[in-house]
């Protein structure tokens, strides 16, 4: 039954050919109830997973018929699904609770970002900051806001559509570039912040 092999209907177990293979025991174990007639229907669910039976049994032979075989059937069918709603149900559950979760966390990093934006703004407007760039080290693009272009001498629309760092070192002084050089080196290689100050 719980193969999903099919359904088992015997008159009298104990002279059935199938009876007493199963593991732990060679018969009818001490102690069990006295079963004779007996029937088993898996319940299977749409996948094809075997999620349970429907086991009967009675002390006397040749009770169950064809007709409640199709009894059991259909219950069995209708167990199926109703298990099988009841775990889309909870897998439904489950993601709603995932997404809302993804949200929350969504919402807290956009209010974060505004928040650091109006920061920048602030220092901007402030002249505590020159502007503000971004390297994309693996590709190696460089791009940076109208304030750095004007600062290091820079066409903004280069500095918006991104360049290699090569192009922003040829705007430092050549006698401070081989320190930088190494600063920026130094910070891939041990993390942290980067500062440095050059003509």
């Amino acid at each position: 039954t719980f193969r999903g092999n099919g359904i088992m209907r015997s008159d009298d177990i104990t002279t059935d050919p199938r009876y007493g293979k199963n593991m732990p025991y060679k018969g009818m174990p001490k102690g069990h109830l006295p079963v004779r007639s007996y029937l088993a229907v898996p319940v299977v669910a749409r996948s094809g997973e075997v999620i349970g039976g429907l086991f009967f049994g009675h002390a006397d032979t040749a009770r169950f018929s064809e007709h409640h075989e199709r009894l059991m059937v259909g219950i069995a069918g209708q167990a199926a699904i109703a298990i099988d709603n009841a775990r889309l149900y909870q897998a439904a559950q489950r993601e709603i609770e995932v997404r809302r979760l993804a949200e929350a966390e969504l919402i807290k990093t956009r209010n974060e970002l505004e928040v650091a934006r109006e920061r920048i703004e602030l220092a901007l407007s402030a002249g505590a900051i020159i502007g503000t760039w971004i390297w994309h080290v693996p590709t190696d693009i460089f791009t940076a806001d109208e304030r750095f272009a004007r600062a290091f001498g820079i066409d903004p629309e280069q500095c918006h559509a991104g360049m290699p760092l090569s192009a922003v070192a040829s705007s430092i002084h050549p006698d401070d570039w081989s320190r930088v050089e190494r600063q920026i080196e130094e910070t891939m290689r041990q993390g942290g912040d980067y500062r440095s100050e050059y003509r």
